[in-house]
């Protein structure tokens, strides 16, 4: 920085300067000074600090369990998986960076499914702030027979909010646990509150006994027809002229006609398979004479998608980040969230940081992530308890004309109707008003009426989501502990098909395309 005046420094006091930082020390002095420079702008180069939930002891209760029963249903407080899915999303999150897929759910779920919840009592109890209700009992381990955990789970008796948790396995250690043991007995707890069916495998003596009863019936069938005895073999017939059998070329022949078959009639034909796949450096070579390289059709055809299959993808995407076609569908496209960038976009922006940016897109674990992952659902039902909409999920929505682009809105209220839900960590406890804290936002006319900047970014992602889903309106929703903001936006079609999208199909075939087609 000036104020340091490092250019007064000797060679060895900017060295020792530098090695404090744990920089390197080697170079001339104008290189150790632009170093320090450097440091100094950028914090001593010092990751974000992020801020886990205070670690806390829960008292369990030893005393006072009984055994879980049907009847319990009627007092339990309802459970929902979206809780659950927030739980242990928000722990994996805060403990181990962000994740694709919960696996702890997925395997939590096979565990419930195969009956290893052994055990399962409970105990209500008044904290005096609140009651809360603990559950205790035994689950199964997955591949070992005769290995059993001990897991403790309470649960908030007036909105069911999971509070804590603890298991025996190592990954299991409270007082926030997130293994597939507890995984499993609240899966099954969520099950036995909507039906009533209780996943809790039955002892010995709860079955009726079945030792007179046959292991296997006897299912003997036949003699095989191809296993009788004939009295003559037969005899392979090869129609062809003897002039025409086991030629050199019958091989590449008959490769020739499967590939041109194929592709002339759209269809896949099972010896297609059997052939290798050709080099994609040969395939460029080979169709040089193509107005663009032959990877950047390849590009194209990528993301070539019918109307039916459009609809299909966003039916089984519709759990977003906890489901892996979700996270394959994004793969290379531009998503909405994007689209605020390439319409900013000026000339001096590196390209080709953004395009990297786009299909490589880095890890983010950051607290303004994990505050808003933690009170997106809280947001949500709070727009559904003052507007009373009911919201459901949606996944990734693709327009046939435009297969490139990607958008995925917080949820659908109907066919008309989209929400896109802000959280923002800076402006967390404090009234939603145009400002610092929230510069997207601004007065109409002079007027004390706040509205969403048609200026801003996140304007660019609104329009691009009511378009690419074909819907006519969209919440724009901004929630902080003390606010909470509701704008209606309407599509403007003229906007969209004059300005946003003509911007977007130039980035794509300008930089995005021969970006990607560069790295394959």
């Amino acid at each position: 920085m000036a104020e340091n005046n490092y250019g007064r420094f000797t060679v060895g006091k900017l060295k020792d300067e530098l090695a404090k930082r744990g920089a390197r020390t080697t170079g001339r002095k104008e290189a150790l000074i632009e170093r320090l420079d450097a440091y100094d702008k950028n914090d001593n180069f010092r990751n974000p600090v992020i801020h886990l939930p205070e670690y806390t002891i829960p008292q369990w209760p030893s005393s006072g369990f009984r055994q879980l029963v049907p009847e319990h249903r009627l007092t339990l407080p309802k459970i929902d998986r979206c809780q659950m899915d927030g739980y242990f999303k928000y722990r994996m999150v805060s403990d181990h960076g962000m994740v694709n897929d919960l696996k702890a759910l997925q395997k939590g779920e096979k565990l419930m499914e195969s009956d290893r919840v052994n055990a399962c009592s409970l105990c209500e109890i008044d904290t005096g702030t609140c009651t809360c209700i603990y559950f205790t009992g035994i689950v199964a381990a997955a591949m070992k027979k005769k290995v059993t955990y001990n897991y403790k789970v309470s649960v908030e008796k007036s909105s069911g909010e999971i509070v804590n948790s603890h298991c025996e396995c190592p990954a299991g250690k409270g007082p926030h646990g997130t293994c597939k043991h507890l995984a499993a007995v609240l899966l099954m707890l969520v099950k036995f509150i909507e039906d009533g069916q209780c996943k809790i495998k039955r002892s010995c003596t709860e079955n009726l006994q079945s030792f007179h009863m046959p292991k296997r019936q006897y299912e003997g069938s036949p003699v095989k027809s191809e296993k009788i005895p004939q009295s003559k073999q037969p005899r392979l017939d090869d129609p062809r002229p003897s002039a025409h059998r086991n030629k050199a070329s019958f091989e590449a022949d008959v490769r020739n006609r499967v590939h041109n078959f194929c592709v002339s009639e759209q269809l896949d034909l099972t010896i297609k398979f059997l052939y290798p796949k050709a080099d994609m450096l040969t395939a460029v070579k080979d169709h040089d004479y193509l107005m663009l390289p032959y990877t950047q059709y390849w590009v194209d055809s990528y993301f070539q998608i019918k109307e039916a299959e459009a609809i299909k993808l966003e039916a089984c995407t519709r759990r977003q980040s906890l489901c892996s076609k979700w996270h394959d569908a994004r793969e290379w496209r531009l998503t909405a969230s994007r689209f605020g960038d390439i319409t900013h976009m000026t000339a001096r922006r590196n390209v080709d940081k953004l395009c990297e940016s786009i299909c490589f897109p880095p890890v983010l674990s950051g607290p303004p992530v994990i505050h808003g992952l933690k009170f997106e659902t809280v947001a949500c039902k709070s727009f559904e308890k003052k507007t009373g909409f009911i919201v459901s999920k949606c996944g990734v929505f693709v327009h046939p004309s435009y297969p490139y682009l990607g958008a995925t809105p917080d949820g659908v209220i109907d066919d008309d109707k989209i929400i896109e839900i802000k959280c923002p960590y800076t402006g967390r406890d404090v009234n939603i008003a145009p400002g610092k804290y929230f510069p997207y936002l601004e007065y109409l006319d002079g007027s004390s009426k706040v509205r969403l900047s048609r200026h801003s970014r996140y304007y660019s992602q609104i329009q691009g989501q009511l378009y690419l889903s074909k819907h006519q309106l969209c919440f724009f929703i901004i929630f902080t502990h003390k606010d909470l903001y509701i704008e209606k936006i309407e599509v403007d079609n003229d906007y969209c098909k004059g300005s946003l999208l003509p911007k977007l199909e130039l980035f794509y075939h300008k930089y995005l395309r021969p970006y990607i087609a560069s790295h394959l």
